[in-house]
């Protein structure tokens, strides 16, 4: 099961209250629930039919902020077809602009999201609808395969398994390979 958990803001003030003997300068509670608490607003039902293994969320400043990428080894979120990509809502319902059709052939580990909302993608996969596509993939803005950037059978082994972009345009990845 995927749980949003409530959290702070930050507000104007120069101090907006304590939590216990930390100070907590500059935030503020945005909601009624206590922190810590399952997000009651973030309804996730029935979620992924199998297991979820990355999460990522779209930053501040991007047009899809407050939506998130999650990635796995499901075939169906909320009881749509999504194989292994999925784009959720900020409130957790599945985002119908995000590509349907995206098909990696085997398990998602590892998703980034990059500062022009393109996704990097890696896991045990060899091909995505068909492409050869060696465990590391980059998708468009709406999910779509992104056939300009092609690893074909690079990547040999098990799975990418993490995946760090760099402030040159670059990306580290990591895994069983």
């Amino acid at each position: 099961e995927m749980l949003r958990v409530t959290g702070v803001q930050t507000c104007a003030l120069p101090i907006c209250g304590t939590l216990g003997a930390i100070p907590t300068a500059g935030l503020r509670i945005v909601d009624d629930e206590r922190i810590g608490s399952i997000d009651s607003e973030f309804a996730v039902a029935p979620g992924a039919d199998k297991d979820v293994n990355a999460v990522a969320l779209y930053p501040v400043g991007s047009v899809h902020f407050g939506k998130s990428i999650v990635v796995g080894d499901f075939q169906n979120m909320n009881e749509t077809s999504r194989i292994r990509v999925a784009r959720l809502n900020a409130d957790g319902s599945l985002d119908p602009s995000f590509a349907s059709g995206l098909n990696p052939n085997n398990l998602v580990s590892a998703v980034e999201i990059l500062t022009d909302d393109r996704v990097l993608i890696g896991g045990g996969f060899t091909a995505i609808n068909g492409v050869a596509q060696s465990r590391f993939a980059r998708l468009t803005t709406n999910g779509l395969l992104d056939t300009s950037f092609n690893t074909g059978t690079a990547i040999t082994g098990a799975a990418v398994l993490d995946i760090e972009p760099q402030s040159d345009g670059k990306f580290l990845i990591g895994g069983a390979f």
